[in-house]
């Protein structure tokens, strides 16, 4: 929920430097098309067969947790600003004439007139729209996909579905050359090259999201020797205990029994007590008696 939040963070400090701000029918896609059906079917994913040979992080402030949705964030904030700075750069680029970039779409034939344009139709909104929207589809891509504590994304069937309309939609309202689809979408046609440059802009995040997402922060044996470098120990019993078997020379014990006694009573004389030499010198001792021997380590 934090990851697919923050991508909103750059977009709404740029549409509140600009006064501007999405269409209704445009956060109802971002919002109900693709939060919540994303939501809803992410987590159908099922357990992997076999486990994996190191367990979950236990904690949501884990560092491999914590440093995915600080990445993804950063990624946010690259993709939305290199996005708005190439669109500031364009030769048919204005933010008073938001209709200078498609003629055929916004000018009446004969007479040239301009209708007016409403409020969330300009460029920095549908640029950030097409962006934003992909973003979210591509983080969806990345954390569901499932290894190596659950089933790959392909096992699951119902977001398989679901990712695969929405990329269908999105890629229409991207490339889709419909007058009526821009009003009632509240965009602004933009030249053909500039939508296939969202498109590379996009594919480009999708590969290095996965990349980060598994070579990075998946890594295990890269998260150990960065444990090892700053000489992180964790404070858990379970891992205090492994520690001191590690130090123990002794441990595991081969060619013995052992029993472990929290309390003997002195007084009870059928139970000898020696030591593991004594009792290997003298195996008969309780042969042909009904005492109890109990080697003392």
């Amino acid at each position: 929920m934090l990851t697919f939040s923050e991508k909103m963070s750059p977009k709404c400090c740029v549409f509140s430097q600009k006064q501007t701000l999405l269409g209704n029918y445009q956060y109802l896609i971002q919002d109900l098309g693709i939060n919540i059906t994303v939501f809803l079917t992410m987590s159908l994913n099922h357990p992997a067969p076999k486990l994996a040979p190191y367990r979950p992080p236990g904690q949501l402030l884990s560092p491999p947790l914590l440093f995915s949705v600080l990445i993804q964030l950063a990624f946010s904030v690259i993709v939305q600003t290199t996005a708005i700075l190439l669109l500031q750069q364009q030769p048919w680029f204005n933010e008073t004439d938001v209709f200078s970039a498609c003629l055929s779409f916004n000018y009446s034939t004969g007479n040239i007139t301009v209708r007016p344009h409403r409020y969330a139709e300009n460029f920095f909104t549908t640029t950030m729209f097409h962006v934003t929207t992909f973003h979210q589809i591509v983080a969806a891509i990345v954390f569901a996909k499932g290894k190596p504590f659950r089933q790959p994304l392909y096992t699951n069937y119902l977001l398989s579905i679901v990712i695969t309309v929405l990329i269908a939609i999105c890629l229409f309202l991207l490339f889709a050359d419909i007058g009526t689809v821009y009003t009632a979408m509240e965009l602004v046609c933009t030249p053909y090259y500039w939508r296939v440059n969202i498109l590379i802009m996009v594919i480009v995040l999708l590969f290095v999201s996965y990349i980060a997402e598994m070579w990075f922060l998946e890594n295990r044996e890269l998260w150990l020797w960065i444990k090892k470098l700053f000489k992180y120990r964790s404070k858990s019993q379970y891992r205090k205990m492994q520690r001191r078997m590690q130090k123990n020379s002794e441990w595991p014990p081969q060619n013995k029994t052992d029993y472990a006694v929290q309390y003997v009573s002195v007084e009870d004389s059928n139970i000898v007590a020696c030591s593991s030499t004594h009792c290997r010198t003298t195996p008969n001792i309780a042969k042909d008696s009904k005492q109890t021997i109990i080697t003392v380590l």
